[in-house]
């Protein structure tokens, strides 16, 4: 629960967002934008962070689209909004370099419901996706006082993207070919597990004769120098190119609780020489990715336009989809349409629990760490805590008391997968969606997926055992 109140409202156009932006700030309150949410509903549930108004960005179209034609700006740029999730990038550009270092950050759950844009424009140092569209040559599209802003994303990239006050990201550009003929090598250092926040993560690309090189972990934040990479020689050794960019982070590289500076520069140095090795040959160019035209491959962000108005049914669409103080919404949970009074500060595991009566889902961490609050959002497993209600608004979610007599029930009873059983309503929920994407999930999948969720009592094996146990019931 977030301790103070505040009004949420859901623009459909961009300049309508800033709009509501600058009047926000002319009668003297603290506005807000808000993208997937996974950071910024922690952070005023702590308190560090507080607003008056919450402006989501998600009702805005370019903002959730993805393919070529479908940039506000470029006809025939491969347009990435900055509200399309990371998981819905994976599904979308499979095989991709922007695919695979989404990959490394969270886990699925959390991939979920985090934003690009969120990834990149957050208060985490990291900002990992920024590697990737870095090194690619992304254009990044702004708006704000000056209406539409593109600009190279190196220019307005220094640490962080230096956004002016009101200005936002609409989305990222690239060029189509960009993904078909770079070929990268990426390597991803972490302190123990493969969810925690890197070490060293290097991308190194090449394109003909042009390398790009970015990194995070190893200094305080995201470092990308096109002049250092200009330097580098192609016909160079592996080692002696890898030191064109080591000396540059020599003198940046710093100490945390994760790692030693002496530790993180070890990984930079072998990290750097095995890429350079491996794109030492121009080679081919990398997979083929097809993108269709307008339309086909335009995919929508999973609240992208949640919560219309009956106006906006009508056909005339407001400005501005407003909650204030106690507001209705309509969920279906569990195939059930519900109507629920929620305040704009309330979480859906709140509400779920305490307006709706459906006490499966946990509250632990409150932070999106345990998974013990999992529920599906519109299919998709997503940790409730990090979600505000008003964001569920003519949406589906399933709770673990959806799935009451369902094999992955059977399986864990059986096998005895739980011990305390805090954690098991998570898993269950977890399980079950794993065995819908995946019937016949091999270790890798499942430990992929479970990862997701903790439990503190048993040793995950009878959880397995149960997983396997469901494979066999569900054929």
């Amino acid at each position: 629960m977030i301790a103070f109140d505040f009004i949420f409202e859901r623009p459909v156009a961009a300049e309508a967002a800033y709009k509501l932006w600058a009047q926000a700030v002319e009668a003297g309150k603290k506005p807000l934008y808000f993208s997937g949410g996974t950071e910024v509903v922690t952070v005023m549930r702590k308190g560090t962070v507080k607003a008056d108004l919450v402006i989501d960005l998600k009702g805005i179209e370019a903002y959730t689209a993805l393919g070529i034609g479908n940039s506000p700006v470029s006809v025939d740029a491969l347009w990435i909004g900055g509200g399309l999730t990371l998981g819905a990038l994976m599904e979308a550009l499979p095989g991709t370099l922007l695919s695979d270092v989404a990959r490394g950050i969270a886990d699925h759950t959390v991939r979920n419901m985090l934003t690009i844009g969120g990834n990149i424009c957050g208060r985490l140092p990291y900002r990992e996706m920024a590697l990737g569209l870095l090194t690619l040559g992304a254009e990044v599209v702004l708006y704000g006082p000056e209406g539409l802003v593109k600009r190279p994303m190196a220019e307005v990239f220094h640490k962080r993207l230096e956004l002016k006050p009101g200005e936002f990201l609409l989305g990222f550009e690239l060029e189509p070919a960009a993904l078909q003929e770079t070929r990268y090598v990426r390597h991803r250092r972490q302190k123990q597990t493969e969810i925690d926040y890197p070490i060293c993560h290097t991308v190194v690309t090449r394109r003909g004769d042009d390398f790009k090189v970015a990194v995070s972990g190893v200094s305080a934040y995201v470092w990308y120098g096109e002049k250092t990479s200009a330097r580098i020689e192609a016909g160079a050794s592996p080692e002696a190119q890898a030191m064109v960019i080591w000396e540059r982070l020599e003198s940046l590289a710093v100490d945390d609780l994760r790692a030693s500076k002496a530790y993180k520069l070890g990984l930079l140095k072998r990290d750097l020489a095995e890429a350079f090795a491996q794109l030492g040959d121009p080679g081919e160019p990398g997979a083929e990715v097809r993108v269709e035209k307008s339309g086909g491959a335009r995919v929508q962000d999973q609240a992208s336009l949640e919560g219309r108005s009956p106006e906006a049914d009508a056909g005339k669409s407001p400005e501005a989809v407003r909650y204030s103080g106690l507001t209705e919404i309509s969920v279906t949970i569990n195939g059930k349409l519900s109507a629920l009074a929620v305040r704009p500060s309330e979480t859906l595991l709140n509400v779920l629990r305490q307006a709706a009566g459906h006490t499966g889902a946990k509250p632990g961490c409150e932070n999106g760490d345990c998974g013990a609050c999992t529920v599906l959002f519109e299919g998709k497993p997503v940790k409730s805590c990090l979600m505000l209600a008003v964001e569920a608004e003519g949406r589906a979610v399933m709770t673990v008391e959806g799935l009451e007599n369902t094999a992955i029930q059977q399986a864990f009873v059986e096998c005895g997968g739980f011990q305390c059983g805090y954690c098991t309503s998570g898993f269950l929920v977890n399980a079950w969606a794993m065995l819908e994407a995946h019937p016949e999930a091999d270790e890798a999948v499942q430990r992929e997926w479970l990862s997701a969720n903790l439990c503190r009592c048993t040793g995950y094996e009878g959880i397995r055992d149960a997983v396997e146990r469901a494979k066999t019931l569900k054929r």
